[in-house]
């Protein structure tokens, strides 16, 4: 018997799911645990360091980002910026606010402007990238597969995989890849941001 459309498509997921389960941070249960405990402790290692990595190499971006409007709106205390920008919570509103701060000082500046465009459109499409990273399952190796961040256990993300598989889930190096990149627009805001504190310093 089919429940709401599940039937099928368990049905033909079985064998995977026996093999694999797809804990979330913070809800493994003692088999679940179990069954890290007993995987190859350096492959598990390695992925979590990659995960670990990709996370923290974004957290260097928001920081970028943060320092960027302090130096946009010449606050003396960049301590002030920087409570402005995490009292946002959604990082879209972030990067808006600081788009505003932007444009505002530098609407007559056809220099700065294009640059500033190219970054704010990167960090659109970095942020989709940081949150399929936080928010996705880690799933347990079997004998095809290591550990990688993919789907939730639900009839449409299954179907979404089933679909197109080798986009559905996350690899260590994909999660390298990620790191790097986060690394990279962190560093091009933090230029970005020098040239600004340098376009806005008074000449004597």
């Amino acid at each position: 018997m089919s429940l709401c459309g599940f039937g099928g498509v368990l049905s033909s997921r079985r064998s995977v799911s026996s093999r694999m389960r797809s804990v979330s941070a913070g809800e493994r249960s003692s088999s679940s645990f179990g069954a890290f405990a007993m995987t190859n402790p350096s492959e598990e290692e390695q992925f979590l360091t990659a995960l670990g990595r990709a996370l923290h190499d974004w957290q260097l971006v928001e920081m970028a980002l943060a320092k960027l409007l302090a130096s946009v709106i010449r606050s003396p205390d960049d301590r002030v910026a920087s409570e402005m920008f995490y009292a946002v919570q959604n990082f879209r509103d972030k990067v808006a606010m600081v788009d505003a701060a932007v444009c505002l000082t530098f609407w007559r500046n056809a220099a700065v402007l294009p640059e500033w465009v190219k970054l704010r459109d990167a960090l659109g499409k970095k942020s989709k990238r940081r949150n399929r990273i936080a928010h996705s399952h880690t799933w347990e190796p079997d004998e095809d597969e290591g550990y990688r961040l993919g789907p939730h256990y639900t009839l449409s993300e299954v179907r979404k995989a089933e679909e197109s598989p080798q986009s559905a889930y996350l690899t260590v190096s994909q999660l390298a890849s990620a790191a790097e990149s986060f690394l990279r627009l962190s560093a091009r805001i933090g230029a970005f941001d020098q040239r600004v504190r340098e376009l806005l310093t008074p000449r004597r």
